[in-house]
């Protein structure tokens, strides 16, 4: 596994994207409703989870 840090800039952005494009792959670790926002960032901050958590716009 590999970790990147990116600053949103439209240098970082663009190493973003290439990467994207190129079959960079993301681990989802849970998504949530907006209704459960509080939760998705309460999860997030004790750190257990392994991946990014989403916010789905109902």
């Amino acid at each position: 596994m590999k970790i990147l840090i990116v600053k949103p800039t439209v240098e970082g952005l663009t190493t973003l994207t290439n990467l994207a494009e190129n079959g960079l792959q993301i681990v989802l670790d849970q998504t949530y409703s907006i209704a459960n926002v509080r939760e998705a960032y309460r999860e997030a901050r004790q750190g257990k989870g392994i991946g990014k958590s989403v916010i789905v716009l109902d």
